[in-house]
């Protein structure tokens, strides 16, 4: 599903939304900040998103300084949604930046500046929530991952306990397929 996305700028899963925390300062508390990438690739089997960025760009600072992060993926037409969570690392003038800023247009150069400001930044996937939203009803399931575990693992049918109040959704343990009913 999210590979489709990758090379086609008109499929929804080709925009998600990555989330990352502003730096705190002495005056400035930190805040969540969410800002619409390009998704760039992925790789099922690596478990890892990419998208590109310029090194002088607010997020770097921020996932420099907390290095975790979420992508939030909304498929329209499906009426799907997916949160992916995971430990961000920044290739800025390695050999896998170099790599592939070699593979970029020269239209597309200008964008990051040089190759010296050029980012890619990886997502390394830990934990996904998938939503289906319909139309009286909303099916889902939360998975972190586990060394030993497949990608993603079958979901288990019933119903999903609530999230302790230490934890968020994403945090649940095992894996679970939950349903929500409108009752309206």
């Amino acid at each position: 599903m999210i590979i489709a996305g990758c090379a086609d700028p008109a499929n929804d899963l080709h925009w998600p939304m990555l989330a990352s925390t502003t730096v705190a300062s002495e005056h400035v508390a930190a805040e969540p900040n969410v800002r619409t990438v390009v998704l760039r690739a992925a790789s099922e089997e690596g478990r890892w998103l990419e998208c590109h960025s310029a090194m002088q760009t607010g997020k770097i600072a921020e996932l420099q300084a907390q290095p975790i992060a979420m992508m939030a993926f909304n498929d329209r037409p499906s009426r799907q949604q997916l949160r992916l969570k995971g430990e961000v690392s920044i290739h800025n003038n390695d050999a896998h930046a170099k790599q592939i800023w070699a593979t970029l247009s020269a239209r597309q150069h200008p964008e990051y500046g040089s190759i010296e400001q050029f980012a890619v930044l990886r997502l390394h996937v830990q934990s996904i929530d998938w939503l289906r939203l319909g139309k009286t009803d909303t099916t889902g399931f939360a998975w972190n991952i586990r060394p030993a575990m497949a990608w993603p693992p079958a979901p288990q049918p019933g119903p999903r306990p609530p999230p302790s109040p230490a934890t968020s959704a994403l945090d649940q343990r095992p894996t679970d397929l939950y349903r929500l009913t409108d009752s309206a």
